[in-house]
């Protein structure tokens, strides 16, 4: 399938914009796996694939999502803190518990990244604190580690590869090798790696490489498109449509 996206280039106030066409195949995906949500609760999305300026800048990482807590005690339902955070457990998304989206086997995991270092609010949300401590890191733990912060991928035998990052530091309950199944607690949402608050950043790949893997499209069975694709009555295999989603999965 192919489309053709037509860009308006205006040079100057004043002057006649240019117009230009270019083509862009497009190839129609849906999951292999019949997958589930990896948390549970009351939560918002993010950066999701109809986002163009944060995840789709990395092929493996085209439709990725970061899911963040909502409706928690003491903040408003938009809110991912309490007012003025201290500590990581001021946000509600800390801790909570982490499921395999599918059965599989690990093939890759990362638990090197000390979270002391992203534990204060006022200093990971600093200019450049983050940028430098990934920086500082590389050379010891290894880029993926040190970007991803923590970080598991599962391979569900199909083509397809689940990867959850910024895990909380220890709360790994695999290893390479081990066969998982589905809906099993893997891990716990931490704040490691590039992060700016507590969140899970989940993406579906066609190989274990976080690096240059491509992006693939995921739904899950439950959290369906009605609950979720909203302003669109449309069949949908992707998390898409916005930028900001309110679900409650149980």
């Amino acid at each position: 399938m192919q489309l053709s996206l037509e860009l308006a280039v205006q040079l100057d106030a004043g002057t006649e914009a240019r117009t230009f066409l270019y083509p862009v195949d497009l190839t129609p995906y849906e999951s292999k796996g019949q997958y589930v949500f990896p948390l549970k609760g009351d939560l918002r999305i993010a950066f999701v694939p109809f986002s163009y300026v944060h995840h789709r800048a990395s092929q493996a990482q085209e439709f990725a999502f970061d899911v963040v807590g909502a409706n928690q005690d003491g903040a408003e339902f938009t809110e991912i803190s309490v007012p003025g955070p201290k500590t990581l457990s001021d946000y509600s998304i800390w801790g909570r518990k982490i499921y395999a989206i599918g059965e599989g086997t690990v093939v890759e995991t990362g638990d090197a990244f000390p979270e002391d270092l992203m534990s204060d609010p006022e200093k990971f949300n600093a200019p450049g604190y983050v940028s430098n401590v990934i920086i500082d890191l590389i050379g010891k733990i290894g880029f993926v580690n040190a970007v991803a912060g923590n970080y598991i991928i599962i391979d569900h035998h199909n083509g397809e590869f689940s990867a959850y990052c910024h895990l909380k530091e220890g709360s790994l309950k695999v290893k390479t090798g081990d066969r998982v199944e589905k809906g099993r607690a893997i891990a716990r949402v931490g704040n490691t790696g590039n992060s700016s608050a507590p969140h899970l950043h989940f993406q579906l790949m066609d190989s274990r490489d976080f690096l240059t893997a491509n992006g693939l499209p995921v739904m899950f069975e439950n959290a369906p498109a009605s609950l979720i694709v909203i302003e669109y009555g449309v069949k949908a295999n992707t998390l898409s449509f916005s930028d900001s989603l309110y679900v409650t999965i149980k």
